[in-house]
């Protein structure tokens, strides 16, 4: 991996773009842009919290199965 790829912090990814803002040993702050109907995995932490906080637009949240 290259020096400058490195050092990209935008991300493509099908459902859109994400862009790392912040990050350190323990914790790391994402700007996530969707694409219109875009959606992203169901995922499970154990040794993190996650925090979202939609600024434009509108989200529907799966939380188990609810």
């Amino acid at each position: 991996m290259t020096e400058e790829s490195q050092n990209n912090k935008i991300f493509n990814r099908p459902w859109g773009i994400f862009e790392v803002i912040a990050a350190a040993k323990n914790y790391k702050v994402k700007k996530l842009t969707l694409y219109p109907k875009g959606k992203l995995s169901l995922q499970s932490h154990n040794f993190r919290s996650e925090h979202w906080v939609v600024v434009h637009g509108t989200a529907e949240v799966t939380i188990g199965s609810e």
